[in-house]
């Protein structure tokens, strides 16, 4: 771990007041979304009445279980089978976790570290159920990392609600204003924006909306770059504050 990676993120805690971080799971420390995606097309045949799902994917990606089953039945008709086709989905998932492991995404492991690191805690905040959490936690070893999980089943609104998030702040005791928050889906960062939280958004299965690029604090191609980008804040802050000072007459250099 760079020393100096370390410094930035205590400074900048410090200067911001940051009072902690929370993370999404899948598509963020855990290339876990194409899984997801693979799945539907692994049910086709099932639901024959299935059409657009590459559409159906961006619709329900990053979002709870109860929003997904809405949007299907909105658009299937109300006895679209949704608790059958979502355990389905699910037990896909969970074999192709057995049979070809769990990826974790470049950088995830340094940033967790990096905040550690600096005294920062960390939450998670996952639409993904418990059970599924918790195994993915156990396979990347990251479960000592959080202070606190939050998963769908703990929310009565999934994201692009702040809801999960809000909790997430509150069971860290921190406030949100004082967050950073690490997500892939437009619907999760949005509710990172909605909470107020500092959005740092690494893309993976679709591109940022306008609104979240235009309210992120960052759009990074991948965790693996937050360092670096978190340095070039800091430098760039500070030399705009000494800047500030030196108009200000309170400092002569």
């Amino acid at each position: 771990m760079n020393s100096d990676w370390i410094g930035c993120v205590r400074k900048e805690a410090e200067r911001r007041g940051i009072e902690g971080a929370v993370f999404d799971q899948d598509g963020t420390l855990f290339d876990t979304e194409a899984i997801y995606h693979r799945t539907w097309y692994m049910v086709r045949d099932e639901y024959p009445m299935l059409r657009d799902i590459e559409e159906d994917v961006k619709a329900c990606i990053g979002r709870g279980s109860a929003d997904n089953e809405r949007y299907m039945k909105g658009k299937y008709g109300p006895d679209f089978p949704y608790f059958a086709f979502w355990q389905k989905r699910l037990g896909y998932v969970e074999r192709i976790l057995d049979t070809e492991g769990l990826i974790v995404k470049p950088g995830a492991r340094e940033v967790l570290e990096l905040f550690r690191a600096a005294g920062i805690r960390m939450a998670l905040a996952t639409s993904t159920q418990a059970h599924l959490t918790q195994k993915q936690l156990g396979m990347s070893g990251f479960a000592s990392y959080f202070s606190a999980v939050v998963t769908g089943d703990r929310v009565t609104r999934g994201k692009p609600d702040p809801q999960i998030y809000l909790l997430a702040c509150r069971d860290l005791g921190a406030d949100p204003a004082h967050v950073i928050g690490f997500e892939d889906s437009d619907s999760g960062a949005t509710a990172l924006i909605r909470a107020s939280i500092a959005a740092v958004v690494v893309p993976d299965q679709f591109e940022p909306s306008p609104f979240v690029r235009q309210n992120a604090w960052a759009v990074l191609p991948g965790l693996d770059e937050f360092p670096a980008f978190l340095a070039r804040e800091w430098e760039t802050e500070t030399e705009t504050e000494k800047n500030k000072r030196k108009r200000e007459g309170t400092i002569c250099c």
